[in-house]
């Protein structure tokens, strides 16, 4: 969610082949295998989307409770998470013990593509059913996304409570609203991308909206922070599709924002977290994840990062049940809908990532034919001339030749490609061509 990325070493106490953390209550007496073993291992990676400052209340508790694990929390955006993962996968080069990211369909798509180990956690009976997905990816947090807005500048009677009212705004007040609303960057937000395709999925009048939104200027970030920023000074009006738990955290201490869950649908997004095959520290990524899933790690996370748990034995103002009952009757939708988790929210998403990624590689390997095509060109134009004067037979003229024709029957087999591709993307977004 975030353009920067951040390395932050949290240095524990050294105490490496030593028992220093007893078994957590409920566990069996044999998870004391796996705290030795990530003693022994020492260190913890961590890509992840969620902002260490939110997080570090519970990674100061872990810490206490294993001194001899030293964490590295790497704090970046969703899109760099997967990419940066991905190509050091490739590159055989160490990469993260454990990824947290709120984009659920680059989740997924890791998990589908073979990169997630399966692990049951102890907490697995304390989590809704729909927060453990073949044992490879659990569900941390229960998020809406929201519509945000700027209490001074926008009057009541304006603050739209549906999509449909949000959309009507921006036809019928288009001076006030020129490059006055923001959203994610899809592009560089992998969780951006996640929201819009889940809006094409219930909103038939999305494509309208992208309409408006192009009409009215809309600035386009990837950092939920800075869109919040720039709507409390003014500078943004309205935000739309933000990510609700900061928004509300920072509308209880900011009083120019505002915060709508939309009373035709609310999306709720979960933070996904799994531990990759490759990871080097194996055991040190069983503790994290165990203890981000505990009553322990669930009430720090909703009361301190303020997210809402997932477990419904946590209590308070962040709680899952607190949410619920601010969402009223919206929530009937989603919990519909998390019941077919895995066709309506992974397979889906697996199909829109899916797309995406090859539409990446096509366009890295247009960007390649386009140069071999006029490399092709020069060396043709170069042998025609080498022919003409006398330096050069035929037979080396129509090599080249050839080799122009191969390379121009390659771009449009690319360009056949793309066309292909553009239909997936559109179809698996639900919309239409």
């Amino acid at each position: 969610m975030k353009r920067t990325s951040a390395l932050w070493l949290l240095a524990g106490l050294s105490a490496s082949g030593l028992t220093l953390a007893a078994v957590p209550a409920g566990y069996p007496a044999s998870y004391q295998a796996t705290i030795d073993a990530a003693g022994k291992e020492g260190k913890l990676v961590i890509y992840a989307t969620t902002d260490l400052k939110l997080v570090q209340p519970l990674v100061n508790d872990f810490q206490a409770l294993y001194p001899a694990v030293k964490i590295e929390y790497n704090d970046v955006n969703s899109t760099e998470l997967y990419n940066r993962f991905i190509s050091e996968v490739a590159a055989n080069a160490g990469s993260a013990d454990l990824l947290w990211s709120s984009a659920m369909d680059m989740q997924v798509k890791l998990a589908n593509d073979g990169y997630a180990q399966a692990y049951e956690s102890p907490e697995v009976k304390n989590l809704p059913d729909w927060a453990s997905w073949r044992k490879e990816l659990y569900g941390t947090t229960f998020e809406p996304i929201t519509i945000v807005y700027n209490k001074r500048l926008v009057a009541a009677n304006e603050v739209p409570q549906t999509h449909a009212d949000f959309i009507n705004l921006l036809k019928t007040n288009p001076a006030k609203y020129q490059g006055k609303v923001t959203t994610y960057d899809v592009e560089k937000s992998g969780a951006g991308f996640l929201f819009l395709s889940q809006d094409a999925k219930q909103n038939p009048g999305v494509w309208d909206m992208a309409k408006v939104l192009g009409e009215r200027g809309v600035r386009l970030q990837s950092s939920t922070g800075t869109m919040l920023e720039r709507i409390s000074t003014g500078e943004n009006l309205i935000g739309y599709n933000i990510l609700g738990s900061y928004a509300l955290a920072r509308a209880q201490k900011d009083p120019q924002i505002g915060v709508v869950t939309p009373k035709d649908y609310t999306l709720v997004i979960s933070r996904l977290a799994l531990i990759p095959k490759t990871a080097r520290h194996p055991n040190a990524a069983k503790l994290w994840m165990d203890y981000l899933l505990s009553k322990r790690g669930q009430t720090l996370l909703a009361d301190k990062a303020e997210l809402a748990s997932v477990r419904k034995d946590v209590e308070g103002e962040h709680s899952s049940e607190k949410l619920r009952a601010q969402l009223g009757s919206q929530t009937a939708v989603y919990d519909g809908a998390v019941e077919q988790y895995n066709a309506t929210v992974i397979n889906a998403m697996s199909d829109v990532a899916n797309a995406v990624t090859k539409a990446q590689s096509l366009a890295k390997q247009h960007q390649l034919t386009v140069q071999a095509l006029a490399t092709a060109q020069r060396a043709r134009d170069l042998a025609e001339k080498a022919y003409k004067a006398g330096m050069s037979d035929a037979i080396n003229m129509l090599n080249t030749q050839v080799a122009l024709l191969a390379e121009e029957q390659q771009q449009a087999q690319n360009g056949a490609r793309e066309l292909d591709l553009y239909v997936s993307l559109m179809n698996a977004l639900g919309g239409g061509i």
